[in-house]
């Protein structure tokens, strides 16, 4: 057996040799573990969190563990500005934050009350619009099916939501409020418990470890995307018009076309008339 604490991937060339299975540390640490014979193909690749004195934490932990290439090289890491990158939400710089870039990674998900309810392989990228570039950084995970046939992850992460197929989870910074990051979270929170039917994101804070090292408390989210439909209502993708509207590149369809859009756009404009506002409510259903 093979095993790397620096968040690699085990070969018979990268990491240590374990003769007996048993390993001890006083710090935290994060183990990959990969079995090795001669004759057959390595076994798939196991992670797993010690996170020192947890028990103290108040909320809950996500630990990310992946290649430090993807954190830390200037090239390819994701939260590195290089010539591989390009400038917008709020800077000139070449920034890799403002790439569609995925990175594979193990995500850990760790209760309250110290037990691992999630450990899966899936994808990390960066999200956000200009706050992209502030630190600690926002990220997404997300579930990919190209691990273990694995798209989802199955976990009731929300209590007031029954829903067990998550797709993505948005770790985010707090966006404009990003030294407290309460701020969009209260207004969701309060639209939640309202008593209005209103569609807002469920919410949690969480202790976002990354290769063993304490990066920051950051807000875990339900995304605003394609996956919300679906983990909320069922809604396939194939059934979905969306678009979002950013400051560097307009108005960008996201699933569907414009069609509908353009059609609720221009039935807005005299939304008070009875037949135009029954209208706008078939188009909606």
């Amino acid at each position: 057996m093979r095993y790397t604490t620096d968040g690699s991937t085990p070969t018979l060339s990268n990491g240590q040799t374990s003769s007996d299975g048993r390993f001890s540390t006083r710090y935290t640490t994060v183990y990959r573990f990969r079995a090795f014979r001669d004759g057959y193909l390595p076994s798939d690749v196991v992670s797993r969190s010690f996170i020192r004195n947890y028990g103290n934490e108040p909320f809950p932990i996500i630990s990310v563990v992946t290649d430090p290439r993807h954190v830390f090289d200037d090239d390819i890491a994701l939260f590195a500005k290089s010539a591989n990158g390009r400038p917008g939400n709020g800077t000139g710089d070449y920034c890799n934050w403002n790439m569609d870039w995925d990175r594979p990674v193990n995500m850990e998900y760790i209760t309250t009350d110290g037990e691992t309810v999630i450990n899966q392989e899936c994808n990390m990228s960066a999200c956000g619009g200009w706050s992209r570039a502030w630190s600690p950084h926002s990220f997404k995970l997300k579930a990919n099916k190209i691990y273990y046939g694995q798209n989802y992850f199955p976990y009731q992460f929300w209590e007031d939501k029954p829903f067990l197929k998550n797709k993505t989870l948005q770790i985010r910074n707090g966006g404009n409020d990003t030294s407290c990051r309460i701020k969009d979270a209260a207004i969701q929170e309060i639209a939640a418990r309202s008593g209005l039917y209103v569609e807002h994101q469920a919410w949690k804070p969480v202790h976002i470890y990354v290769n063993g090292s304490s990066y920051a408390v950051l807000n875990m989210r339900e995304p605003n995307n394609k996956h919300y439909g679906y983990a909320n209502y069922g809604i396939d993708t194939d059934l979905m018009d969306q678009f979002e509207v950013c400051p560097d590149s307009g108005y960008v369809q996201k699933e569907g076309t414009r069609e509908s859009w353009e059609r609720l756009y221009e039935l807005a404009k005299n939304a008070s008339d009875a037949e135009t506002y029954a209208e706008i409510g078939k188009l909606l259903d």
